[in-house]
């Protein structure tokens, strides 16, 4: 390679780089932090407290559509308050007084990509979804956007807990014979 050619090179990766970092200080990185979870949910508008689990255990409290939901935080080094964690969990339990059926959740499990579903030790439904935030977190914009599925799988839960299969069957007239 000539003189000229790995001078073009070296200013091809430096224009690279330039660009690479302008892009980072525009979507900054989100880590799995609670003050900076909080923090982002707070300056969308969401509402979010930092607080602890029966544990001990950092995590964020907050709301979607009057419904209560919790980020817990995993793979913390040093303990949870003092180091970083390597990824996060949205979490939601609904109560309806009554036990849901297990195959209710197979079906969830079967037809739902996101979002995990399981009865707790209540019979309770649980809706579940993780997030890898090791190895550099994400970009601002693509956290955002996973919060917004999340918002989505807990209305879809949401709905799927609280509409009784049987009332759809009920409800739909018989069909009409074939002339």
């Amino acid at each position: 390679m000539t003189m000229t050619g790995s001078v073009r090179w070296m200013l091809l990766a430096a224009a690279l780089a330039t660009a690479s970092s302008a892009a980072a200080a525009e979507d900054p990185r989100v880590f799995a932090d609670a003050d900076q979870i909080a923090a982002l949910l707070k300056t969308e508008g969401h509402e979010a407290k930092v607080s602890v689990d029966k544990a001990g255990d950092r995590m964020i409290e907050s709301q979607h559509n009057d419904r209560n939901y919790r980020i817990f935080f995993y793979g913390c080094s040093e303990g949870i308050v003092a180091g970083p964690c390597t990824s996060v969990q949205f979490y939601i339990a609904f109560t309806r007084g009554k036990p849901f059926p297990a195959d209710r959740i197979a079906e969830w499990n079967g037809n739902w990509r996101f979002g995990r579903a399981y009865l707790d030790s209540e019979k309770d439904p649980v809706i579940e979804m993780d997030l890898n935030l090791d190895a550099g977190g994400m970009s601002k914009a693509l956290f955002l956007d996973t919060l917004d599925i999340w918002f989505e799988v807990l209305g879809n839960f949401d709905e799927f807990v609280f509409t009784d299969p049987d009332a759809k069957k009920a409800d739909s007239p018989e069909p009409k014979p074939a002339d």
